[in-house]
């Protein structure tokens, strides 16, 4: 029945397929809020609404102001063009005439502004499980196989998670999958502006990450393209024209609009945590062992059906794509998990091609197992998801829990509080780094407040006499695998409060 379903009905499955993982995806976006428990979501989100501020969108004209945005501009704005809405009808209905009658309210709690951003990736990684279909069955030339490539990057854990956050990464894939998917269309419509359109869709998957990692398997489908057709290399100099002018136009442009972020991700970045090429590749193949198993196993079984079939175009393909990933990996990325959500849809359609190509009955059997497998994985993310993190649930027990005015020492990332004039001025004369806008606020105005004192990094001892020597009884917070010395000392024999 799902053989069938996928053969004569693909549309259908793809539809019910971005249906169920839509809403699977929709469901993740709330979590940690309004706390901001995802690093490098305040990048764009604040860029954004800076630009608003600032009524402008060159951000080269006011340095100063985006030292935040130290990532390219493109999600900076798309958003702005979502939050200008959500601030007019803001403004409408509070009455207040300018974004800076609005400005503290926004500080305080910007919680809706990452839910639109969150909504958007997840509409967006939609589109490139769309994508892959559409390119995998053009690759192999198999409806099957497409659907497949499908439901290896819907089931995915690592796409899954990052398409609930609001940051770059599903939005620079999704790009350079439509240039992709361009060249191949040109491969057969033999359309020049799509040469074109491939170039500029790859130019705005550089204005929202840097690295452009597709961009020479790219050039190899086009260039194999016009040798097939016309075995003259002559013959490249035009749609090759039209795709580098496009692309190039367009990075410049979002270059010379914020060269900051180009100046700290490019030009004086190289990763400074790798220790060997040994243990790189140990690091990622052990992330996509234990992260994406399905994916893992069946990108290997697509390697051997390459070469099994002798398909050296397409073995030619994939091996650009990962003999120049890898190396780009090593010397502008760190060792973190997400960092092989880039490779995620080369993989699916590696292990798409896998399943396809063995026996009807192994392959239904495959397919089956990688949906009970999603059932499973899946739904319990959610759950996970929709109960939230123990720093909020912290969060919301202080504010019900603990009398206003309380001394509060905070030894928990991203977890904040409410602070008083008190604790404002202390932290200031100790390090002018740790307050932040929401600090200022609450210690200014009439909100509930707390003696918050944060135990920061070298200030720790400093942070946590100021703390004793104004209230004797002090609360701790605390992450439980938090390593702090001065915080395990102070704690060390009390009876805590789970939460």
């Amino acid at each position: 029945m799902i053989h069938l379903i996928m053969l004569s009905r693909p549309f259908f499955a793809l539809f019910a397929l971005l249906l169920v993982v839509g809403v699977i995806r929709l469901l993740l976006i709330g979590y940690g809020l309004p706390l901001h428990l995802y690093a490098d979501e305040e990048v764009n989100v604040y860029s954004a609404l800076k630009m608003i501020h600032l009524q402008t969108l060159l951000p080269v004209l006011h340095s100063d102001a985006f030292v935040i945005l130290y990532e390219p501009p493109l999600l900076a704005y798309l958003y702005t063009l979502l939050f200008l809405p959500i601030i007019l009808l803001f403004s409408l209905m509070n009455d207040m005439p300018s974004f800076s009658a609005l400005a503290d309210p926004i500080v305080l709690d910007p919680s809706i502004f990452f839910l639109v951003g969150r909504a958007l990736t997840v509409l967006i990684s939609l589109g490139s499980i769309y994508l892959v279909y559409e390119i995998g069955r053009r690759l192999f030339s198999h409806h099957t196989t497409g659907i497949f490539a499908a439901l290896f990057l819907a089931t995915s854990f690592t796409h899954t998670a990052l398409s609930a956050t609001a940051r770059h990464w599903e939005v620079s894939t999704f790009l350079s999958l439509i240039s992709l998917l361009c060249i191949l269309l040109y491969r057969e419509k033999r359309s020049l502006w799509l040469c074109a359109a491939a170039g500029a869709a790859l130019g705005l998957s550089f204005g929202a990450g840097y690295l452009v990692f597709y961009a020479p398997c790219i050039g190899l489908i086009l260039l194999a393209s016009e040798w097939e057709r016309h075995r003259n290399t002559k013959k490249l100099i035009r749609p090759a024209l039209l795709f580098g002018i496009s692309f190039t136009t367009i990075a410049i442009l979002f270059i010379a609009v914020a060269p900051y972020p180009f100046s700290v991700q490019v030009l004086n970045h190289v990763s400074s945590q790798r220790h060997t090429i040994e243990g790189f590749l140990t690091f990622y193949s052990q992330t996509l062992i234990f992260y994406e198993t399905p994916l893992f196993i069946g990108s290997l079984l697509g390697v051997v059906a390459l070469i099994r079939n002798r398909a050296l175009h397409i073995a030619g393909f994939f091996a650009v794509f990962f003999l120049t990933v890898l190396p780009i990996m090593y010397v502008f990325l760190w060792d973190l998990d997400r960092y092989i959500h880039p490779l995620l849809p080369m993989l699916a359609l590696l292990a798409a091609h896998g399943i396809s190509s063995l026996p009807r009955r192994v392959a239904i059997g495959a397919g089956i197992a990688l949906v009970i497998y999603a059932a499973f994985l899946l739904p319990r993310f959610d759950l996970l998801a929709i109960r939230n993190d123990t720093r909020v649930a912290a969060h919301e027990w202080i504010l019900a829990n603990i009398p206003e005015g309380s001394t509060i020492l905070v030894d928990s990332e991203r977890l904040r509080l409410p602070s008083s004039e008190e604790a404002v001025s202390l932290l200031e004369a100790v390090d002018p780094s740790i307050i932040r806008a929401p600090d200022r606020i609450t210690s200014s105005q009439s909100y509930d407040s707390y003696h918050i004192y944060l135990a920061v990094g070298e200030n720790t001892q400093r942070v946590i006499g100021a703390a004793s020597a104004a209230e004797p009884e002090t609360y701790i917070v605390t992450d439980s695998w938090s390593d702090t010395k001065e915080i395990k000392v102070l704690v060390e024999g009390q009876q805590p409060i789970a939460v």
